[in-house]
């Protein structure tokens, strides 16, 4: 057995601990930008509780408002640019996965002085301001990982800015407490992605013993406490459960990348600006079939882990359950795909996102990638 495993991310968990930004903040700076998303961080209270810590502990705070859903290089320009301008010395995304992913993308750029999308594609960065990630949701576990993912809106390209260890979170301060405003959709479209993060992790070929560990926890956490979740947004050991879940799984990934799930679903989304789990619902069924034929023994733990009899179709079976019980069982058609649109997404699987489609078990090549598009419509 050979494997390398790295995680440079300080993770500050549990009830309250949003009051500890500005401790956190504070050594790394004296300005900080505060990225945040189209209203609900201000909304629910989080946005002034971050920046009443952040001034508590001597830290001036420029707000940086208004990530989209599917965060654009555009914006992280913008936000760079305005990075730059106020002198601002670390970088704080506040909100869900876009605005974390934003916020980490700004670091890069607000250093090295560049368009993002030349670090996404090609150039390495030199530097990156420090950045400290607050979640808002329980779904992309980006406070544990170093991807951000951008959309270039003039390519319609969907990719994963993943410059270790600049993209890395210097800390991440993981409060369910903030979770508690999340409403029952939300709260089941990034529970979904916890799921699918978790299980492509374990099954792709670069899981390792730690791997599949957080994955496990992460499972086990999306049966136990998902449901509960959305039914009751303020059962509070259902919300703790699930930002453990996702934090677990953002470190999944984190080894263990993931497959070609999320490779078909990128382009999904850069073309149509679809909420990402949702499109990982539609394109679950198909794949996940494939799934319980190329590693049954894989699956057969996920079923396992799920609550299920150990046996591979069980976790399809599993899968599609809670995706009906959530509102969530959607096929592409329901979210604007069209039949003539298919070649172009296989396409831009196997150009794009073709790393993901190579850390998929069998290696499915154009051909059955396609039908796993025609199968979700």
């Amino acid at each position: 057995m050979k494997f390398e495993h790295y995680m440079p991310v300080r993770i500050i968990f549990g009830w309250g601990r949003l009051s500890e930004l500005g401790e956190v903040a504070s050594s790394f700076g004296r300005r900080a930008l505060v990225v945040v998303g189209r209203g609900s961080a201000r909304r629910s209270g989080a946005l002034d509780r971050a920046l009443d810590s952040l001034r508590r502990a001597g830290v001036e705070a420029e707000v940086f408002e208004g990530v989209p859903p599917n965060p654009t290089s555009t914006f992280v320009d913008e936000g760079a640019e305005e990075a730059r301008r106020k002198g601002c010395e670390v970088v704080v995304g506040l909100g869900g996965g876009s605005s974390v992913d934003c916020a980490k993308a700004i670091a890069v750029a607000a250093v090295g002085g560049r368009p993002v999308w030349d670090y996404v594609t090609s150039e390495h960065p030199s530097g990156a301001l420090p950045m400290i990630a607050v979640p808002t949701t329980s779904g992309t576990g980006t406070e544990a990982n170093p991807y951000a993912v951008l959309t270039e809106p003039n390519l319609k390209e969907k990719r994963a800015l993943n410059r270790p260890p600049f993209t890395y979170p210097k800390a991440s301060i993981v409060d369910p407490e903030l979770t508690l405003s999340l409403p029952p959709r939300e709260t089941a479209v990034t529970g979904m992605d916890v799921l699918f993060h978790a299980l492509e992790a374990f099954v792709g070929k670069r899981c390792h013993p730690f791997v599949e560990a957080a994955a496990e926890l992460a499972v086990r956490g999306v049966a136990k406490f998902l449901v509960r979740a959305v039914k009751n947004g303020g059962d509070r050991e259902a919300r703790e459960g699930m930002s453990l879940a996702s934090t677990a799984a953002g470190m999944a990934i984190n080894g263990g990348g993931t497959t070609a799930l999320h490779g078909m679903e990128h382009p999904v989304s850069a073309h149509l600006n679809v909420a990402h789990a949702e499109g990982l619902c539609a394109l679950s069924g198909p794949y996940l079939k494939y799934l319980a034929e190329v590693v049954p023994g894989k699956m057969a733990r996920v079923a396992e882990w799920l609550g299920e009899e150990r046996a591979a179709e069980r976790a399809v079976v599993a899968v599609e359950e809670l995706k009906e019980e959530l509102g969530l069982n959607l096929r592409l058609r329901d979210l604007g795909v069209s039949e003539d649109m298919l070649e172009t997404l296989t396409n831009d699987t196997l150009r794009v996102m073709g790393h993901n489609v190579a850390n998929t078990p069998g290696e499915p090549d154009g051909e059955r990638i396609y039908e796993f598009f025609r199968e979700a419509m």
